[in-house]
């Protein structure tokens, strides 16, 4: 058997993906989840970044790893009249 440098890591972007969404959408302000294929990474759109969103980034990256975790501080998308 080969072994992994990370056995119960996601085996796809998207999976990496779904499992962020389930697990941190809404907690210390973050708003979305995205991908971007090329960098192979996960996008985090955040409001601002704090102590405890950069704890949470650190569980997040752990869990996603080898995948990259990209953070993007911007506000939430505003609707529209």
């Amino acid at each position: 058997m080969i072994e992994t440098k990370y056995p119960d890591a996601p085996k796809s972007l998207d999976e990496a993906k779904r499992l962020v969404e389930r697990e941190f959408l809404g907690c210390c302000g973050i708003h979305g989840v995205g991908k971007k294929i090329s960098m192979n990474a996960i996008r985090i759109y955040a409001d601002a970044e704090t102590s405890q969103l950069k704890d949470v980034l650190e569980r997040i990256r752990n869990q996603c790893a080898p995948f990259l975790v990209k953070l993007v501080v911007e506000g939430r998308p505003q609707a529209s009249e």
